[in-house]
């Protein structure tokens, strides 16, 4: 129904910016060996990333923030277990 169209936007939404800023902050504070890929490229690119706008505990607040609003949005379900984990175990991830 359109309630839940709206909320499946919603978490996506929000959680994909989650991500990207995760992606960013790992970017800077990740273990290359744990990533499997090499760090501070997107600093060596010149990219304009949210940790160089608002640096990095803003980009934590603000991770947690888009987090909460997702998995807040998946209320319209009745099953959300497996969506609202997957949420917080992207943006809580280390690699």
């Amino acid at each position: 129904d359109e309630a839940q169209i709206h909320a499946a936007d919603t978490f996506g939404a929000r959680l994909g910016l989650a991500f990207q800023i995760r992606d960013d902050m790992l970017d800077i504070e990740g273990d290359a060996a744990v990533l499997g890929k090499a760090t501070h490229a997107d600093e060596r690119q010149g990219k304009t990333t949210y940790p160089a706008l608002i640096g990095m505990e803003a980009c934590r607040r603000e991770v947690e923030r888009l987090t909460t609003e997702a998995v807040a949005a998946l209320d319209v379900f009745q099953d959300r277990t497996f969506l609202s984990e997957l949420a917080w175990a992207l943006t809580n991830r280390l690699k």
